[in-house]
């Protein structure tokens, strides 16, 4: 959830946000990025310059944004060393992890190779993408109009998760063609997201994916954290979890539909599971869906 301290902080730099959820920040112009000092990003940040450029030290690594290139920025990365150009000028939106699961579902493992695995996060864009990303945020401005928050917050949402979708098809093309240029533990640790993606009961102990990745369970735990900074277990836990909130909120299935269908022994331990990594009951949290 985005707290209403970072949207602060966000005002504080003269930043103006066109819009905001608990999950979602829009901002239609940043038109300067400079400092010395390190700026810690607490969520997934998705830049788009559309025009001049801008550079800052990610991770030890320098990147140069040019217009038409989307920069995309994972949850708490550091930025240091950032400086724009006079006529730099950037789109930029903000996502928490939560949203952009329930968005890509059931394709966030793209986003999820592409965060971990690539080097360079930095995406040229086509200029007919480009324009396609322009008229999205006129659509923006259209909607901050609109009285109905409800109606406000699901268009929002939509077409959010339109541009996300887009976003990965574009970084799902590129891919497969860098695998090659990877190393070991990053082709291991893709495999693992691919068999971990497609399983379709994924509440599995580790070693049930470390036999079909030919290695043993610590190997596996140790790639992971090498990649991802998350064990094998953390991993495997974030989907199931993805499935639970899906399942809850998305579908009419019975709870104990639900339990049988990921894998859980009974629709008891199941409410344990629940209780225990969403802090609420299976029926409490499918009542607010």
């Amino acid at each position: 959830m985005i707290s209403e301290l970072e949207k602060q902080k966000a005002k504080e730099k003269n930043i103006i946000i066109d819009y905001s959820d608990d999950d979602i920040i829009i901002v239609d112009n940043i038109k300067s990025l400079k400092g010395q000092h390190t700026k810690r990003i607490p969520i997934n940040i998705i830049l788009l310059c559309t025009n001049g450029m801008m550079q800052a030290d990610v991770k030890g690594n320098r990147i140069v944004l040019h217009k038409h290139e989307i920069l995309i920025i994972s949850p708490n990365t550091f930025l240091e060393n950032t400086m724009s150009s006079d006529d730099f000028e950037c789109k930029a939106m903000g996502l928490t992890n939560k949203i952009i699961h329930s968005f890509l579902r059931p394709h966030v493992n793209i986003w999820n190779k592409m965060m971990y695995l690539n080097k360079s996060r930095v995406r040229k864009i086509e200029a007919h993408d480009a324009m396609i990303s322009l008229k999205f945020y006129e659509l923006i401005d259209m909607l901050k109009q609109m009285e109905n928050k409800k109606y406000k917050n699901l268009i929002m949402q939509s077409l959010v998760k339109a541009g996300i979708l887009g976003i990965c098809g574009s970084i799902d093309k590129v891919i497969d063609e860098e695998e090659s240029n990877n190393q070991q533990g990053d082709v291991i640790f893709r495999r693992f997201l691919d068999i971990l993606g497609n399983s379709s009961v994924k509440r599995q102990k580790v070693e049930y994916y470390a036999e079909r990745l030919f290695i043993t369970p610590k190997y596996l735990s140790v790639v992971c954290k090498t990649c991802s900074g998350k064990t094998a277990l953390q991993w495997i836990q974030e989907y199931v979890n993805d499935e639970v909130g899906y399942y809850l909120k998305q579908t009419d299935l019975s709870i104990k539909e639900i339990s049988d269908k990921l894998g859980f022994p009974n629709a008891s331990f199941f409410g344990r599971y629940v209780k225990q990594h969403f802090g609420a009951s299976p029926k409490s949290i499918r009542a607010k869906k």
